[in-house]
């Protein structure tokens, strides 16, 4: 596993590897349709972020919505 590798061996990797699994564990086994219906539930940052091709959800919003969320 090169990349889990590289993640552990960065900066706060441990912190991010535990994140990564954590998030994993709670929604690894959703299909791609549970998970747009999740992220893309109404007042969500991706319902609140203007449309096109180069849209962006800032990390702001994002962080915002998701603060007091547990995994």
């Amino acid at each position: 596993m090169p990349a889990r590798s590289r993640i552990l061996f960065a900066e706060s990797g441990t912190e991010k590897m535990m994140s990564i699994d954590r998030t994993l564990k709670k929604y690894g086994e959703l299909t791609a349709s549970e998970l747009v219906n999740l992220t893309h539930s109404q007042n969500s940052p991706w319902t609140e972020t203007p449309k096109g091709m180069l849209s962006q959800i800032e990390l702001e919003t994002i962080k915002e919505y998701h603060q007091f969320e547990q995994i």
